[in-house]
């Protein structure tokens, strides 16, 4: 700060401090619990809360707000503070970040934000109409629409995630958060509509280099989005492509699968097909619950920000920053007060991972929504059932997993083993070779993380689309138990 602070107050009676001079006395603001507020385009200023301190002060280059008293307190505690000979305004020593910063997302990021609310919803309303354009064209699903939709989605997501921040320190009035949920929805089914109507083979839905954000997390969550879609679609039709191999499923289950749900349960009781999935294995034929899963899919790592260094970065892997972007999406989308329990869940439960050591095992968080009804609506068989396709079974603790949950696990590992653009790591895997390592490090293994049927199915798509190219490959990742494939 500057020797005579006065001169750094704002007209409204806010002392500005810059990032560098945020950052050094960083510990101090946090211990004095000293609300530290940013400028919004409007004029207002909102509450940066703690959590967020990091996000702001690593991407951004701004300047923050406290009120009067606090910056009394601030100087009473760190005299040191009036002797800063950096005024505002001046140019400072530029430093070197040890972090990286996803610069197109957080560009995405403030294109969104300086939108007002209404700015916001008829954007979403345009990139409806723009998809539904596509579909009265009859338009392929080909690489450029794929880069087309990826651009449409990137933005909506930007606005969601904007919008489901600022709800959560000045709640955004409910009739207008209604009307992005609703927008967003309707731009899914939308999407649906293109892709069943866009003349597109699984071989395309499947192979999504074209997916080209400039970001990496962008990347990934459309590629994530594109191929849910596409392995839900398969599911549908595995029921009758592949009839005779779901019948043996069930004929074959202690052969192939037993072994694996034996050890998630550790022997606590007998499995079979009807009790790994409640209600039996079936396709997903209700629209609405189709919409619902992918809403879920498009919305899992929407607490995910750009200072990516606990994602995508080069640092070494930090587990409780790498934990954070489940809570954080938990929050925001359940504070909305408009997605269903089951497009919460998938922000908080997509790396569960059958409750494994190395999974992040929040499902007693989620299943505390449920603690006023749970005994009145709990099951009571005393079977526990693995996977069901309603996520009330799983908050009532009936049932271990949530359907759509388990896909976006086994898609979110494979998507990062074949993600040239990860940092982290020092080769790219083949999707042969990330298939083999699935297998290897998340089935068998004391704790099975990821749901043996789901991947049997999933190994059967990448071999339909074209992906898996060698016959062979697909028929040894399918060899459970020591049991031949179906």
């Amino acid at each position: 700060m500057s020797a005579q602070p006065e001169s750094r107050k704002a007209t409204d009676g806010y002392h500005r401090l810059t990032t560098h001079e945020v950052s050094g006395v960083l510990e101090r603001i946090v211990q004095l619990d000293i609300p530290l507020r940013r400028k919004r385009p409007d004029g207002s200023y909102g509450y940066i809360p703690p959590k967020d301190f990091d996000y702001y002060l690593k991407n951004k280059e701004m300047t923050f707000y406290i009120d009067e008293d606090s910056y009394e307190k601030l100087m009473r505690n760190d005299p040191e503070l009036s002797t800063s000979p950096v005024p505002h305004g001046e140019p400072q020593a530029e430093t070197k970040p040890s972090f990286e910063t996803d610069r197109i997302f957080q560009q995405e990021l403030d294109r969104a934000e300086e939108m007002d609310i209404t700015e916001r919803i008829q954007s979403i309303m345009n990139h409806s109409f723009r998809i539904n354009g596509m579909i009265e064209e009859g338009r392929r699903f080909d690489p450029g629409t794929i880069g087309t939709v990826s651009d449409i989605f990137t933005s909506t997501l930007c606005i969601n995630k904007s919008t489901m921040m600022e709800n959560l320190t000045q709640p955004i009035p409910q009739e207008n958060m209604s009307r992005i949920i609703t927008g967003s929805n309707a731009l899914i089914d939308s999407l649906l509509k293109l892709m069943a109507k866009g003349r597109a083979s699984f071989a395309d839905l499947a192979r999504l280099e074209h997916v080209q954000t400039g970001s990496i997390t962008l990347n990934h969550m459309n590629r994530l989005l594109i191929r849910f879609i596409a392995f839900l679609f398969f599911y549908n039709s595995y029921f009758q492509r592949f009839s005779n191999d779901v019948k043996r499923f069930r004929a074959h289950f202690r052969d192939l699968f037993y072994q694996y749900y034996d050890r998630i349960l550790k022997g606590s009781q007998q499995v079979n097909l009807e009790i790994v999935f409640k209600g039996g294995i079936a396709p997903v034929q209700e629209r609405w619950r189709f919409i619902e899963y992918v809403m879920g899919g498009f919305m899992h790592d929407i607490g995910k920000l750009p200072d990516i260094s606990y994602h995508d970065g080069t640092e070494g892997f930090d587990m409780k920053k790498a934990r954070r972007h489940v809570f954080d999406s938990y929050n925001m989308l359940l504070e909305t007060r408009e997605l269903s329990l089951g497009v919460v869940s998938t922000g908080l439960l997509h790396h569960d991972y059958y409750g494994a050591p190395y999974g992040y095992r929040q499902l007693e968080t989620f299943r505390k929504k449920f603690i006023d009804r749970r005994e009145k609506s709990r099951d009571t068989s005393p079977l526990l059932h693995m996977i069901s396709y309603n996520i009330n079974d799983v908050g009532y603790g009936n049932t271990v997993a949530y359907f759509p949950n388990k896909i976006m696990e086994i898609l979110d590992i494979y998507d990062a083993l074949t993600d040239p653009d990860k940092k982290y790591r020092t080769r790219t895997y083949t999707p042969e070779e990330a298939l083999m390592l699935m297998r290897k490090e998340y089935l068998d293994v004391p704790y099975p993380g990821i749901d043996p049927i789901i991947f049997y199915i999933f190994v059967d798509f990448l071999r339909a689309s074209g992906v898996i190219a060698d016959p062979a490959v697909a028929e040894e990742l399918k060899t459970f138990g020591g049991a031949a494939p179906l």
